[in-house]
């Protein structure tokens, strides 16, 4: 199977997958995984789900090769959860492949620093819209960014956090209060 940077790929025999971040020698490929962290795995554990909408979106979000213009990056978002009895909640997404659309040249340091930025943007977003509670949805992973956001939150007064439901989120999100 031929894969091309952009791809969204599923692995073959167990769940997850991710996004095709390099083409590397010895039928190695490198994705973005769905938790966020940059793994080299072999061609033949990697499916591409469904390669013609995988082509209009390879389109749509990335460059034509020699085009110095980057795609932009989405705005910022709260994702309103559906309980009325979490009106106040919005969950804040921190996954990469969520929101970064081209990783050429990225390093990981680049990355977190992207998905940091991102989630400081969304807490004074919060703030201004005084809203009382958010999911930081950081994913599993080596537990790097999950210790950033939490340390990055330490330094909001009025603000305190924990686990999020692992029943919804499994390790991978912050439930945060504030006020």
């Amino acid at each position: 199977m031929d894969f091309q940077v952009g791809d969204k790929v599923a692995y073959v025999d167990e769940t997850g997958g991710g996004i095709v971040t390099k083409i590397l020698e010895n039928e190695l490929v490198e994705i973005i995984s769905d938790d966020g962290f940059f793994l080299t795995v072999s061609a033949k554990k990697l499916i591409v789900e469904n390669p013609e909408i995988q082509e209009s979106l390879r389109k749509a979000e990335y460059p034509a090769s020699g085009s110095e213009d980057k795609a932009e990056e989405p705005s910022p978002r709260f994702v309103k959860r559906e309980s009325k009895r979490d009106a106040e909640s919005y969950e804040i997404n921190l996954h990469a492949e969520d929101l970064i659309t081209d990783f050429t040249g990225l390093t990981n340091s680049d990355i977190i620093v992207k998905q940091l930025n991102y989630f400081r943007e969304q807490m004074e977003n919060a703030f201004k819209l005084k809203k009382r509670k958010l999911i930081v949805i950081h994913g599993v992973g080596k537990g790097i960014l999950k210790q950033e956001v939490r340390y990055l939150l330490d330094g909001y007064e009025g603000v305190s956090y924990h686990d999020a439901p692992f029943s919804k989120y499994g390790y991978g999100a912050t439930e945060v209060v504030i006020g």
